[in-house]
């Protein structure tokens, strides 16, 4: 089983990873490769990583491969040269991100950060995101935290279908009378507005019929009326747009109060 690999490569190890980055980024027209070689990259090492961080504009396997280099290269730092700990400790996360999101393979990872394979690279991970949160840095720490999480958003989900079930067709009438009375203040509202409107009109004429109970489906469209509704009713809160409120104010109200209704179950 590897020994962590961070305390073991060698300077030649080190510069041998750095090259591999800057000849494959050049070969494949990486569009920022300016950027990486504008400070020599083997007296910046740190730069390189930083680099393949935030740089993707090559093809996914050549940042799939640059996650591994990049990770050895942050073991010959750590090993060999003067660095600010907690930034290769950000560094190495983010890599590690990376290289999740890219499925990239565990076993592939847990050489340079001097681990026994995949339970290893995830125990990393973990421990990074608990940390990133608040928490104390600990896998397990994290795993609770996840769950929590998880349980909070399954109730949010069941109150957010119960709160339509009830108030679904309520809520659409009232966006449509909202909807349509656009024609009454249109030479009393700006653009901006305008599209508020003709966005909330949409979503509205959208929705054909509702039949219970509601299909999770129907949801987004929901969301969206109320999106829009609220984006008209701050809109017209704004100064200048007194006259357009007060001719509206029997079409603002009910949608008012269905909006604080509904917030008060999605915000909590």
């Amino acid at each position: 089983m590897p020994k962590r690999a961070s305390a073991e490569i060698e300077v030649s190890a080190g510069h041998a990873a750095i090259k591999e980055i800057v000849d494959r980024r050049q070969r494949e027209g990486d569009l920022d490769i300016d950027q990486l070689v504008r400070d020599d990259p083997i007296e910046n090492p740190i730069h390189v990583v930083r680099h393949v961080v935030s740089r993707h504009r090559v093809p996914a396997w050549v940042v799939e491969l640059d996650v591994i280099a990049a990770l050895w290269v942050l073991a010959y730092v750590r090993k060999h040269c003067s660095h600010r700990p907690e930034e290769a400790d950000r560094l190495e996360a983010a890599l590690l991100e990376m290289g999740v999101q890219r499925k990239v393979a565990m076993a592939r990872m847990a050489p340079p950060l001097g681990v026994a394979g995949r339970r290893g690279v995830e125990a990393r991970i973990l421990r990074a995101r608990a940390e990133r949160q608040g928490l104390p840095r600990s896998e397990q720490a994290e795993r609770a935290h996840r769950l929590q999480k998880a349980k909070l958003a399954h109730g949010s989900a069941k109150a957010e279908a119960a709160w339509y079930d009830r108030n679904a067709l309520k809520l659409w009438e009232c966006a449509k009378h909202l909807a349509v009375a656009r024609v009454e203040i249109e030479d009393l509202i700006d653009d901006d507005l305008a599209e508020n409107f003709i966005g909330l009109r949409r979503c509205v004429r959208a929705i054909d019929e509702m039949r219970w109970p509601l299909k999770p489906e129907m949801f987004p469209e929901l969301r969206e009326i109320a999106w829009w509704a609220g984006e008209i009713l701050e809109g017209l809160d704004a100064p200048g747009f007194g006259l357009a409120r007060s001719k509206v104010e029997d079409k603002l109200e009910p949608v008012a109060e269905m909006l604080r209704r509904y917030r008060a179950v999605i915000d909590r």
